[in-house]
């Protein structure tokens, strides 16, 4: 069962609630996911702790736009300088177009919800979109030559380690770290290993030469970087020509 987090955070107690209401009644109807309430009424200490815990996964904002000490437009800036993938979701009591602009580019930004509008059913939308899409990791940040770097995962062609240091092959760039390649076991299943120094996003190749144990990518990129040990898996993973 994958957990699910819904932060939710309306200093009106009784709309809180009622947001939660939908969250609870929408999630009970996928039973492989498990919904964890975290409910606040407030951007407070406690909030900003939710946003830097990393062991907290899968999390869905539901931001109020107004509250006492902070807005919901500064705190979604806050969460998408450290956190990617959550979705975000602001409930605001008004819409003002000027608004639209500053979060509307924002990854995972699901909209404005309107409290005096049919909150409910705009609120179901945004989550069967988030269970269409589901939670995944598409970029990630590398300090590379004391530079802070985003790297989207689709870009990457391959990564290998030589000397503790790693390399990170983009399309147009590349990037060098000292996190080992078992870091990297974060990008998923669609990186796989080709040699004990190498994994290859299977996404970007365009064909796997066995013969010469040659990797084209689509790019145009060549990689030799391939033993013996997983060539024979590597032409069962993607595209081969003998």
């Amino acid at each position: 069962m994958q957990e699910i987090n819904a932060i939710v955070c309306d200093d009106n107690e009784f709309f809180r609630k009622k947001i939660i209401k939908i969250v609870k009644e929408f999630f009970t109807n996928y039973k492989q996911y498990k919904i964890i309430i975290h409910e606040f009424e407030d951007y407070d200490d406690n909030f900003l702790k939710i946003i830097d815990d990393k062991n907290i996964r899968n999390k869905i904002y539901i931001l109020d736009l107004i509250t006492p000490h902070r807005s919901g437009v500064d705190i979604a800036r806050i969460i998408r300088e450290k956190d990617f993938e959550s979705y975000l979701i602001l409930i605001t009591s008004f819409f003002e177009d000027n608004l639209k602009p500053v979060v509307s580019k924002m990854r995972n930004y699901l909209g404005y919800v309107s409290k005096d509008k049919n909150y409910k059913a705009e609120l179901i939308d945004c989550f069967n979109y988030i269970i269409k899409n589901g939670f995944k990791i598409t970029c990630f940040r590398i300090m590379s030559n004391n530079i802070n770097f985003l790297v989207e995962i689709e870009d990457i062609n391959y990564i290998t380690i030589n000397k503790k240091i790693s390399t990170i092959y983009c399309q147009q760039k590349q990037l060098e770290t000292n996190k080992p390649l078992s870091y990297f076991k974060m990008l998923g299943n669609d990186f796989i290993q080709t040699h004990k120094s190498c994994i290859v996003n299977k996404n970007n190749v365009e064909y796997f030469d066995i013969s010469t144990r040659m990797i084209k990518f689509k790019n145009g990129d060549f990689l030799g970087l391939v033993s013996v040990r997983y060539a024979k898996e590597l032409s069962q993973e993607l595209t081969y020509k003998a």
